[in-house]
C-alpha cells in the first residue's frame, strides 16, 4: 500500500495527497463480534510519536501501556437509526440517509436518487408520509423534509442503521454503539468506542486509570469533502456536552503530569473545543464545527485511540494533525503489510 503524503505547492497538504491504495480483503466488513466472537479482541497499533516508531499489539493491552493517574476520556452519545427507504409518487425507491434533526417532525438528508425531489412532493415510507420542504441546498445538497408524526416513532418503525459504503448489508444499532453508549442524538455513532469490551475497561480501573465520559453527538461524517484544500473544509455544526466531573478528571491528570488520551476524533474535537489556555475543558455545552487540521495546536489531549480512516477523509486529516506525516505514512504501510483491518469496524491506532 502506498500512502500518498504529498505537500502541494505553497506548502499546503491537500486532501488528495491523503490517498492509499487499500487491498479489499483488509476492509473489515462485519463488526467485531461477529468477525472475531467478541469485542476487545481487535489489534492495535501503537504509534510512539516522540519515539517515530511504532509496534504490534492488540487493544487489551491498552490498560497495561497507559498509567496511573491517566485519564481516558470517552464518547457516549448513542446512535439511532438513520437511514429510510421510502416511495415517490411515481413508484420509485429512495433512500434517505438523515444527516440532521431539526425538531420533533423536521430533518434534512440527502435522496438517492434525487432526480424526482420536487418541493411539496410526498414520499410514503411504510404507512408515514414525508413532504418535500426545501433543496438540494449546500455543498452536500441537502433536503429539508416534514414528516406528518414524529421522526422518531417513524425511524422506530422504518429506520435502520446508516452504513458505511464500504460494506453491504446492515447489522443490529448495538452492533453499532459501544457498549456505554447512553445518550441518544446521533446518526452515526462514535466508532472507536466499539473497540473497548467491558473486561477492557475494568482493567484500565483496576490500574487507577481514570474513566471519564462526555457527550459528542456526531453529524454527517459520511458526507464526502467537497474540497481538495484542507484550509477550506468545514464540517457540520456537532453539539457537545462536558460534565464537571470530566471537567475535574482532566484537571487532576495535568496537575499530575499525566495524559489525557481521547477515545475517538470526537472526543478530540470536543475536548479541544472546550478546553481553556491551561488544557482543561470547561464544564458546557456548546456546539462545534472545528476542524483540525496540520498545524492545529493541541491544548488538552495527549494521546489518541482511534480506527484505520478512508483515504481522503477529514478523520485523517485530524490524524496527519495529530501525527507527524511521514510517521503516519509508514504506520499505514506496516498495518498493510501485517494484514491490520481497516475502517470502522477494523483494528485500533493508538497515537502516543
Amino acid at each position: 500500500m502506498a500512502l500518498v503524503v504529498g505537500v502541494s505547492r505553497g506548502g499546503a497538504v491537500l486532501l488528495s495527497d491523503l490517498a492509499y491504495d487499500l487491498d479489499p480483503s483488509c476492509v473489515a466488513r462485519e463488526p467485531s463480534e461477529v468477525r472475531l466472537g467478541r469485542r476487545g479482541l481487535n489489534r492495535m497499533l501503537c504509534v510512539d510519536r516522540k519515539r517515530k516508531h511504532f509496534e504490534d499489539d492488540y487493544v487489551s493491552s491498552l490498560p497495561a501501556i497507559l498509567d496511573p493517574g491517566d485519564v481516558l476520556i470517552l464518547n457516549d452519545s448513542r446512535r439511532s437509526a438513520g437511514v429510510l427507504f421510502g416511495y415517490s409518487k411515481e413508484g420509485g425507491q429512495v433512500e434517505l440517509r438523515l444527516v440532521r434533526q431539526i425538531s420533533e417532525h423536521c430533518f434534512t438528508a440527502r435522496l438517492f436518487p434525487n432526480h424526482f425531489a420536487k418541493t411539496c412532493a410526498i414520499l410514503q415510507v411504510g404507512d408515514f408520509n414525508l413532504r418535500i420542504d426545501d433543496g438540494p441546498g449546500g455543498p452536500h445538497g441537502l433536503y429539508c423534509l416534514t414528516s406528518e408524526r414524529p421522526l422518531a416513532d417513524l425511524l422506530r418503525a422504518h429506520g435502520l442503521p446508516i452504513t458505511s459504503f464500504f460494506y453491504d448489508g446492515y447489522f443490529e444499532l448495538a452492533n453499532y454503539n459501544p457498549i456505554y453508549a447512553s445518550e441518544e442524538g446521533s446518526f452515526e455513532s462514535p466508532m472507536a468506542g466499539l473497540h473497548l469490551s467491558q473486561e477492557i475497561l475494568f482493567g484500565l480501573q483496576s490500574r487507577e486509570i481514570e474513566i471519564a465520559y462526555l457527550t459528542h453527538h456526531v453529524v454527517g461524517s459520511w458526507l464526502s469533502p467537497t474540497t481538495d484544500q484542507i484550509d477550506d473544509l468545514s464540517l457540520a455544526e456537532e453539539s457537545y456536552s462536558v460534565p464537571d466531573a470530566t471537567s475535574a478528571a482532566v484537571r487532576r491528570a495535568k496537575r499530575s503530569g499525566n495524559r489525557v488520551v481521547a477515545v475517538g476524533s470526537t472526543s478530540v474535537r470536543a475536548l479541544e473545543s472546550a478546553c481553556d489556555d491551561n488544557g482543561v475543558p470547561c464544564s458546557e455545552k456548546g456546539t462545534t464545527k472545528l476542524c483540525i487540521r496540520p498545524g492545529f495546536k493541541f491544548r488538552c489531549v495527549d494521546a489518541y485511540l482511534t480506527s484505520f480512516h478512508p483515504a481522503r477523509s477529514s478523520l485523517m486529516v485530524l490524524d496527519v494533525a495529530f501525527c507527524e506525516l511521514s510517521l503516519l505514512r509508514d504506520a499505514y504501510k506496516h498495518a498493510n503489510a501485517e494484514r491490520y483491518m481497516f475502517l470502522e469496524f477494523g483494528d485500533a491506532v493508538l497515537y502516543l
